[in-house]
C-alpha cells in the first residue's frame, strides 16, 4: 500500500513538474492579456458599429442602399475578427489543457499531505521511542556476545569435565594395569621360584634317593658324601640367588623404563594443563575484548543513525527551504501579474462605461452619474430600462409577427399566381411548337382563318385560349387546310405576345423572390427578436434573483403569457429534452404501467408533492411501527402470564 502510494505521489510530482506550473501561470496570463486586449479592440468596434447602425437608420430608403454593402463587410471583418479571438482563446486552452490534462487530483495530494501532517506528532513521538529503543539496545549490545561466551563456557566445562573424567579413567586404568604388570611379573617370579624350588626339591629327592642307597652300600664313605651333599647344596642356592638377582636387576630395569615413560607423560601433562589455563585466559581476554567491541560497534552504529538523521533533517530542511522560497517567489510573481493586471483601471473603466451604453442603453451622463452610484442601483435602474425595453420589444414582436402573417398569406397567393402563370406559359410553348409544325401546312392566312372557323364550328367539346386565338390544332384532329398559307403575319403577333409573358413572369419571380427574401429577412428578425427577448428574460431572471426587494417591480398583470411563454421557452433552450421526457414518462404510465402500479405512483407523487404530505406520511409511519410494537408486547405480556396457569 505504502509503495502504492508512493507511485502515485512520484507519478503526480512528475506530471506536474512536466506541467511547469509557473510557466504555465505566465503563459495564460499574457494570454488573457492578450484576450483583453482583443476584447477591447472588440468593443470598441462594436460601439463603432453601434454608431453607424445608428447613422444607416438614420439615412434614407437610397442612402441605405448605398451604405448597405458597406456595413456588410464591416460586420464581415468583425466576424473574422472574433473567429480569430475564439481560435486564438481555442489554441490557448487546448495548450494548457494538453499540459495538465494527465494532472492528478490537487485536492487528494493536499488531502494525504494534511494527514501526514497531522501524524507528524505521533511521528515524532514514534521517533523519541525509537531512539530511546535504540540507545537501550546499545547498551545491551553485548548480549549476543555474552550469550555466546556463556554457552562456549558451558561447552567447555562439559568437555573439561569430559576431560577429567577421561583422565582419571586414564589414570585409574594406568594404575590397575601397573599392578596387573606388577602382579604378573611377581607371579611369573614366584612361578619361576616355584619351578626351581621343584627343580631343588627334586635334585634333593634324587640326591636323599642316592644317599640311601650308598648309606646301604657302604658307610666308610659317608663323610665324603656329606662333603658333596654341602657343595651341592651351596651350589644350588647360589643359582637361586643368582636367578633371584638377575631378575631384581630385570624388575629395575622395567621400572626406570616405567619411571621414563610416566615422567614423559607427567610433563606432557602439565604442559597441556598450562597451554589450557593460558588458553583459558587468552579466551577470557578475546571475550572481553569481543564485547567491548560490540559496545563500540553498537556506540558507531547509533552514532551513525544520528548522524544520518541530522543530515536527513538537514535536507528536509534545505528542500522545505527551496520550496519556500520559490513559493515566495511565485507569490511575488503573482503579485507583480495583480499589479500589472490592475494597471489597466482605467482602461476597464472606460469598457465598462462602453458596455453599459451598448447592454444597458445609458447615455454618456447617465455612466457618469453612475459612477457615484452603488451596484444594487444600477442594477435597479438596468432593471427598469430592461422592462421598458421589454415592453417595447414585445409590441415590436407582435406587429412583426402580424406583418410576417400577412406577407405569408401574401406570398401564398403569389406564389399561386406565379404557378397559374407557369401552367400558362407551359401551355403557350406548346402551342408555339404546335405552330411550327402548322406553318408547314398552311400557306396563307385566309386559309389558316378559315380552316380555324371551321374547327371552330366543328367542335363541340371545350377549346384553349391559345386555340381559340391562333386557330392551333389539337391532338388527333386533321386539318383541312390549304399547304401555301404562310405564317409570316402571326409570327410577330406570336413572339410579341410571348415577349409580354415573359417580362411579366420574369417580374413576377422578381416580385417572389423579392417576397421570399422579405420573409426570410423578417424570420431571422424574428430569430433574432426571440433570442434577444429570451436574453432580456434571462437578464430579468438574474436581476430578480440578485435582488428580491426589486422583483416586485415588474408588471405581472398585463404580460404572464408572454413571459409564461418566454419562461417556457427559456426552460427548453436549458433543458431541450425536457418536455419529449415528459411525454415518453407520460406515454409509459398511460400504457405500460399496470392498474396497481398507476395507483402506487399516484399516491406516491400526491405524498411527495410538498412537505406537509411527506411530514404527514412520515409520522404516519412512525405512528403505525409504534402501534404494531405495543400490540407485539401487549400479545408477548399476554401470553407469558397465561402459560404458567
Amino acid at each position: 500500500m505504502a509503495s502504492n502510494d508512493n507511485m502515485d505521489l512520484q507519478r503526480a510530482l512528475e506530471v506536474w513538474r512536466n506541467a511547469d506550473l509557473p510557466s504555465l501561470q505566465q503563459t495564460l496570463y499574457e494570454s488573457v492579456l492578450e484576450i483583453k486586449k482583443l476584447e477591447s479592440k472588440t468593443l470598441e468596434t462594436k460601439e463603432f458599429l453601434a454608431q453607424e447602425i445608428k447613422q444607416f437608420k438614420a439615412l434614407d430608403d437610397d442612402g441605405k442602399v448605398a451604405e448597405f454593402n458597406k456595413i456588410i463587410k464591416r460586420f464581415q471583418s468583425e466576424i473574422d475578427a472574433l473567429t480569430l479571438r475564439s481560435q486564438f482563446s481555442e489554441q490557448k486552452l487546448d495548450e494548457a489543457y494538453g499540459k495538465i490534462r494527465n494532472a492528478p487530483d490537487t485536492k487528494l495530494l493536499l488531502s494525504s499531505t494534511m494527514d501526514i501532517l497531522n501524524k507528524q506528532g505521533s511521528l515524532d513521538e514514534l521517533a523519541q521511542e525509537n531512539k530511546e529503543l535504540k540507545d537501550r539496545l546499545a547498551k545491551v549490545a553485548d548480549y549476543d556476545k555474552l550469550k555466546e561466551r556463556i554457552s562456549e563456557l558451558e561447552d567447555k566445562s562439559v568437555k573439561n569435565l569430559t576431560k577429567r573424567i577421561l583422565a582419571k579413567e586414564q589414570e585409574v586404568n594406568s594404575k590397575w594395569a601397573e599392578k596387573d604388570r606388577n602382579w604378573e611379573k611377581k607371579e611369573a617370579e614366584m612361578s619361576k621360584q616355584l619351578q626351581l624350588l621343584k627343580d631343588t626339591n627334586k635334585l634333593m629327592e634324587a640326591k636323599l634317593s642316592r644317599k640311601a642307597d650308598l648309606a646301604n652300600d657302604s658307610s666308610p664313605s659317608d663323610e665324603e658324601h656329606d662333603g658333596g651333599v654341602s657343595v651341592q647344596r651351596s651350589s644350588a642356592e647360589f643359582d637361586l640367588l643368582a636367578q633371584e638377582l638377575e631378575s631384581a636387576q630385570l624388575r629395575i630395569l622395567d621400572l626406570e623404563t616405567r619411571n621414563e615413560e610416566l615422567s614423559g607423560n607427567l610433563a606432557k601433562a602439565t604442559s597441556i594443563a598450562e597451554q589450557e589455563s593460558e588458553m583459558y585466559a587468552k579466551d577470557m581476554k578475546i571475550n572481553e575484548l569481543e564485547s567491548e567491541n560490540a559496545l563500540l560497534s553498537a556506540t558507531l552504529d547509533r552514532e551513525r543513525s544520528s548522524l544520518y538523521e541530522l543530515n536527513k533533517r538537514k535536507e528536509e530542511h534545505e528542500k522545505l527551504t527551496a520550496q519556500r522560497l520559490s513559493s515566495y517567489e511565485n507569490e511575488i510573481q503573482t503579485l507583480r501579474r495583480t499589479l500589472a493586471k490592475y494597471s489597466d483601471y482605467e482602461q476597464l473603466k472606460q469598457d465598462l462605461a462602453a458596455l453599459r451604453k451598448i447592454g444597458f442603453g445609458d447615455t454618456d451622463g447617465d455612466a457618469e452619474n453612475g459612477d457615484d452610484k452603488s451596484v444594487d442601483a444600477a442594477l435597479v435602474t438596468a432593471n427598469k430600462k430592461l422592462q421598458s425595453t421589454l415592453v417595447e420589444v414585445r409590441g415590436k414582436n407582435q406587429e412583426l409577427q402580424s406583418m410576417n402573417s400577412s406577407l405569408t398569406t401574401r406570398v401564398s397567393q403569389l406564389q399561386k399566381q406565379v404557378f397559374e402563370l407557369e401552367d400558362l406559359n407551359a401551355k403557350l410553348e406548346a402551342d408555339l411548337g404546335k405552330i411550327d409544325d402548322v406553318s408547314t401546312r398552311f400557306s396563307d392566312t385566309a386559309s389558316m382563318i378559315s380552316g380555324v372557323t371551321r374547327q371552330i364550328t366543328n367542335r363541340t367539346g371545350r377549346i384553349s385560349p391559345s386555340s381559340s386565338i391562333f386557330g392551333i390544332p389539337e391532338d388527333g384532329e386533321q386539318l383541312a387546310v390549304s399547304s401555301t398559307t404562310t405564317t409570316d403575319s402571326i409570327l410577330p403577333i406570336v413572339v410579341q405576345q410571348r415577349d409580354r409573358i415573359r417580362n411579366k413572369n420574369m417580374e413576377l419571380e422578381r416580385q417572389v423572390k423579392q417576397k421570399s427574401l422579405d420573409q426570410g429577412k423578417l424570420g431571422l428578425e424574428i430569430q433574432r427578436l426571440k433570442k434577444d427577448n429570451q436574453k432580456l428574460y434571462e437578464r430579468i431572471r438574474y436581476l430578480s434573483s440578485y435582488s428580491k426587494v426589486n422583483s416586485t417591480s415588474r408588471p405581472q398583470s398585463a404580460s404572464s403569457d408572454v413571459e409564461a411563454q418566454y419562461a417556457s421557452s427559456y426552460e427548453e433552450s436549458l433543458h431541450p429534452l425536457a418536455n419529449f421526457k415528459k411525454l415518453e414518462q407520460r406515454r409509459y404510465h398511460s400504457r405500460k404501467m399496470s392498474p396497481l402500479e398507476k395507483v402506487f405512483l399516484t399516491l406516491a407523487t400526491k405524498i411527495l408533492a410538498n412537505k406537509t404530505t411527506r411530514m404527514l406520511f412520515l409520522f404516519y409511519c412512525f405512528g403505525l411501527h409504534a402501534l404494531v410494537m405495543m400490540m407485539s408486547l401487549y400479545v408477548i405480556r399476554s401470553s407469558g402470564s397465561t402459560v404458567p396457569a
